[in-house]
């Protein structure tokens, strides 16, 4: 498999660049804390698996990823794949989720040199 070539280390490196770059974005604000109950009622009720950018950083801090690219990954895709199972298509956060999906994915390519999959979401095309 592909993904196995790199090093831990370099694995673990490339985690954290992507992370870095993810969370320097300019529109990766709405993304980084956990969506409160105050801010969207119904939001735990519509995202049966929340995760903000500051879970996987305190995941990455604490090495529960092990270094596997793909938990990396498939978290880092649901973050932004929530955001637009929650949010209404055309709307700012869905857009700017939509935005920050591709970016992730051009930043895995440049961390890891190969394409992670695209996770499913549910309710997405």
């Amino acid at each position: 498999e592909e993904v196995m070539v790199l090093s831990s280390k370099k694995r673990a490196e490339g985690m954290a660049r992507v992370w870095k770059a993810m969370s320097a974005h300019d529109k990766a604000e709405p993304f980084k804390k956990p969506v409160t109950k105050r801010e969207a009622p119904d939001y735990h009720t519509v995202i049966k698996r929340p995760l903000c950018l500051n879970d996987v950083k305190k995941k990455l801090d604490k090495n529960d990823y092990n270094n596997d690219l793909k938990e990396f990954s498939a978290d880092m895709h649901l973050i932004f794949g929530n955001a637009m199972t929650y949010n209404q298509k055309g709307s700012e956060i869905w857009a700017w989720a939509k935005e920050l999906k591709e970016v992730l994915k051009a930043e895995e390519k440049a961390a890891y040199g190969l394409v992670a999959p695209d996770p499913p979401v549910a309710g997405m095309p």
